[in-house]
């Protein structure tokens, strides 16, 4: 951690006592200060869906494809709001699929 410090890393901690919502907005407001304008997150379903829960996602690429990793049992991925986002882009490839989400209100 200390040559990672010395490369200039910061290491931010959460709010233990704070709820997921308000956690993740107090982090992005605190990068968004330092001047941080774009925050790229490849995530499980958890964090995907408290991001989307906490109205913090203006834009998501979404992947997909005929083969699915991991346990069928996990949680399951959320699903963007058509009302409040619209499809800019698909690309295809194949089976697979990628699609660019961008916010509309």
């Amino acid at each position: 951690m200390i040559a990672l410090e010395g490369a200039g890393i910061r290491w931010r901690d959460l709010d233990a006592g704070a709820t997921r919502t308000a956690a993740l907005g107090a982090l992005l407001r605190d990068l968004a200060a330092d001047g941080v304008s774009t925050v790229l997150t490849e995530a499980g379903p958890r964090l995907v869906g408290a991001l989307l829960a906490a109205d913090l996602v203006d834009e998501a690429w979404v992947f997909a494809s005929t083969c699915v990793p991991g346990d069928p049992a996990s949680a399951p991925w959320p699903r963007l709001d058509p009302a409040r986002f619209a499809i800019i882009d698909e690309r295809r490839r194949d089976d697979d699929v990628v699609r660019l989400w961008r916010r509309t209100r």
